[in-house]
């Protein structure tokens, strides 16, 4: 075996040549991570790009690299994504700007569009410090369920509904976007979601104690929930269901605020999982933004992550997650009485990276880190996922659900129960 020693030295105060440890018979590396250790370049993240109408043939990733501070000579470094189903892999640079320590290279794979699920493998030139060089992800292509609109047919508002905006920017032109059907709120009964992956509440009024249920089951059971405060005014108090919704601490006040003049967005809007792919763009997109009416949605921090806030820091839209599923909430609705959200550029890709970040949100909450828990119950194997190429050996698992040995490297597995059935699972050492 090999024993890795890290620690600050002083040059020269201690032999740093690789050595036998005569008790154990094992490697010693004795590596010095002083300040002046020289550092190495390393993958951080490999994010799917889903921005846009997606073909279902190809699928675009954007990995990024770091170097170390002091090597400002290194223009670019070399990454490769594999597809570890079928070994189809394809190479891009990340190209450093001056100054900077961090670079993005944008990779495009083609997929089997029957296939919705793919394990990838990001990695870059090996150096001293080899596990990060290796990224694994699972990637979603397209969904093949269409949007649940939740909302009832009207012919009577001149402004078009909540529903029909949000329509619009699903799918702009016939045929590219994200498909999607329409329920009336009060046919949500006992499994009337079920197999709904992303559902848009725009009528909560409309929704009873069992359409609440259902919808929070739903969202337990691994679902996306996106709800659009009513634009008309009622006496039905959807605030608490939605609120018990969100997660706890979470209150919704009743009354809608009128803004006079129009709140704005915030310039600098925070960091949010469902913005991250606009966010270069997220200033600019947000600046001709003005909201008229909103309802205040409160709650602490560790139940709400806010996507955007207005320009007096209350939120415009917030994230919260629920079981194994995820719920988005907007503060005001996307109707020109109530925002001009709905008629401004941001519209249609917010709308969209809502659905689709969120779908990759419910993903990486259904995967499963090897090394800091334990795997289901029932499992007894994991199997690489790879193509006929790989001569990577399969790992048994022990009746707690730890895995047997010391070899585990990064990659994608499958979970193999002792009753036949099997799930993908994500690994990491």
């Amino acid at each position: 075996g090999r024993i890795v020693l890290a620690s600050s030295f002083s040059r020269g105060a201690i032999d740093t040549e690789a050595q036998v440890l005569p008790a154990t018979k094992a490697t010693l590396e004795i590596r010095d991570v002083g300040s002046d250790d020289q550092g190495t370049a390393a993958i951080v993240s490999m994010v799917q790009r889903t921005l846009g109408p997606q073909s279902t043939g190809s699928v675009t990733v954007d990995v990024t690299v770091t170097r170390p501070s002091h090597d400002q000579a290194r223009r670019s470094i070399p990454v490769t994504v594999t597809d570890v189903m079928t070994d189809r892999s394809t190479k891009a640079d990340a190209v450093f700007v001056e100054g900077s320590q961090r670079a993005v290279a944008t990779v495009t794979l083609v997929v089997d569009p029957s296939v919705t699920e793919h394990g990838w493998l990001a990695s870059i030139p090996a150096d001293r410090q080899p596990a990060d060089d290796l990224r694994s992800a699972t990637i979603s292509t397209l969904s093949a369920d269409p949007v649940l609109v939740l909302d009832r047919e009207r012919l009577d508002v001149d402004e078009g509904s909540s529903a029909q905006w949000i329509e619009r920017a699903l799918e702009p032109i016939a045929g590219m976007g994200l498909a999607h059907r329409r329920m009336d709120p009060s046919e949500v009964r006992t499994g009337a979601l079920k197999g709904s992956t992303a559902i848009i509440i725009c009528r909560p009024e409309l929704l009873d104690a069992t359409g609440w249920a259902e919808c929070t089951a739903a969202c337990e059971s691994g679902a996306l929930l996106v709800v659009v405060p009513p634009t008309e005014d009622t006496f039905v108090e959807w605030q608490d269901p939605c609120a018990a919704l969100l997660g706890p601490g979470v209150t919704i006040r009743r009354e809608v605020m009128d803004h006079d003049p129009p709140r704005r967005l915030q310039p600098q809007q925070p960091a949010s999982p469902i913005t991250q792919l606009i966010a270069s763009e997220l200033t600019d997109l947000v600046a001709p933004v003005e909201v008229s009416r909103s309802v205040v949605i409160d709650g602490p921090s560790t139940t709400l992550s806010p996507i955007l806030t207005m320009d007096d820091g209350s939120p415009l839209m917030v994230l919260s997650t629920r079981g194994r599923g995820v719920v988005v909430m907007l503060a005001s609705a996307p109707v020109p009485s109530w925002s001009t959200l709905a008629t401004k550029p941001i519209f249609v890709p917010l709308v969209q990276e809502t659905i689709r970040q969120g779908e990759v949100l419910l993903d990486a909450g259904g995967s499963v880190t090897i090394g800091l828990g334990r795997l289901p119950e029932g499992t007894t194997e994991l199997r690489p996922v790879r193509g006929s190429t790989t001569g990577e050996a399969s790992l048994t698992v022990d009746p707690s659900g730890m895995i047997v040995g010391d070899e585990v490297q990064p990659g994608i597995m499958q979970a193999i129960q002792a009753q036949g059935a099997s799930a993908e699972s994500q690994r990491s050492p």
